[in-house]
């Protein structure tokens, strides 16, 4: 069971690993150049260079993918570089497409938090057999990016696993295969189940959530 609830990991460490490979790249790609151009010419001191190299690849790094620069910014800087194009696209696709990579956790609402974890857990290998519990995903996005998402959630139970999410979003619920609707109030009023079934089934009451099902529904 995968809860994606509460404060998440920084931008950074989700592309860790990729990252550090694109580094080594640049450094061992900088170091043969120079070695190449210098060996034609004569003697060289191997040792040197590569420090060379790597005091370039140091200082040039942070400029080709600042703090500032948002997950669909750096998708574009690293359209050649695979390993690390996934996992941006796995961002954007969990409707991060916005967020700056230098961003910090505190910073992120609850929403954008389950998503990174969601993100996380996709660039995983997929068993089939996870159940995955969401708390209001959605809170906070753009509509676009909401279809975004229920377009990867939907990709997770084509794969044979169980997404449970708790919504208040009528978009969401309208999507859902099933819905078990809490009321008929909030809190102590609350906690019961007024409905269940479908989302054609359940916007066909009188329940709470009833008009604005219907109203979804009647969209699409």
């Amino acid at each position: 069971v995968i809860f994606l609830a509460g404060l998440s990991l920084l931008l950074y460490p989700f592309v860790a690993n990729e990252w550090n490979t694109y580094r080594q790249e640049r450094l061992i790609s900088s170091y043969e150049e120079v070695v190449s151009e210098k060996t034609a010419a004569g003697a060289i001191d191997y040792e040197g260079e590569w420090l060379k190299a790597q005091q370039y690849n140091e200082e040039l790094l942070p400029s080709i993918l600042p703090d500032s620069f948002a997950v669909a910014e750096a998708s574009e800087v690293f359209a050649n570089h695979p390993a690390l194009k996934r996992r941006l696209a796995l961002l954007d696709e969990v409707g991060l497409g916005y967020i700056r990579l230098g961003q910090s956790a505190p910073s992120l609402s609850g929403g954008e938090s389950q998503r990174l974890k969601l993100a996380t857990e996709l660039a995983r290998p997929s068993t089939g057999r996870t159940l995955f519990v969401l708390d209001e995903p959605t809170v906070g996005l753009h509509p676009a990016d909401v279809a975004k998402l229920l377009k990867t959630l939907d990709r997770l139970v084509e794969a044979g696993n169980t997404v449970l999410v708790v919504e208040h979003d009528p978009r969401v619920i309208a999507f859902a295969d099933r819905v078990v609707e809490l009321g008929p109030e909030g809190g102590a009023a609350g906690g019961r189940i007024v409905a269940e079934g479908t989302p054609e089934e359940v916007a066909a009451g009188d329940t709470p959530s009833a008009p604005y099902l219907r109203e979804i529904l009647k969209e699409e």
